[in-house]
């Protein structure tokens, strides 16, 4: 995170205190930097099947995964994916990931769970990771 230092202690124009608030959560949020191409190997899946997951083109992600400059949108996407794949992999075998995303599943009326991020429906996913968490019947 880069330190500003300011020459001169003059009033801040207004908004201009939000503006730097805004750039200083950001900049927090950038500390832990998510690796692309990590993330998408931690889930098991094929760049395009991730890509979908993500809700980022081919293009982008592959660039992404070269090193492009990712926007504090594209970190904050990324950052959530790390969360839920940590997640899922407390109670999906890590290694059987990519599969489970990409396999109908009755508790989602036979969506794949790949599906029901696409669709925006993400909640779901975490409802049933508590639920098999907690032990709380579903």
């Amino acid at each position: 995170m880069a330190l500003v230092k300011h020459a001169t202690r003059r009033p801040a124009k207004k908004g201009f205190r939000a503006a730097h608030a805004f750039r200083a959560a950001a900049e927090a949020s950038a500390e832990v930097a998510v690796v692309p191409k990590d993330l998408r190997t931690g889930f098991g899946l094929k760049r395009e099947t991730f890509s979908r997951l993500a809700n980022f083109s081919p293009r982008k992600l592959a660039q992404l995964e070269a090193g492009a400059r990712q926007t504090p949108a594209t970190k904050q996407r990324l950052a959530e994916l790390e969360r839920l794949r940590a997640a899922l992999s407390e109670v999906v075998k890590a290694e059987t990931l990519g599969e489970w995303m990409e396999t109908p599943n009755p508790s989602f009326e036979g969506l794949k769970p790949l599906e029901v991020v696409e669709r925006g429906q993400i909640d779901r996913l975490w409802r049933m990771y508590h639920q098999l968490s907690s032990g709380e019947p579903g």
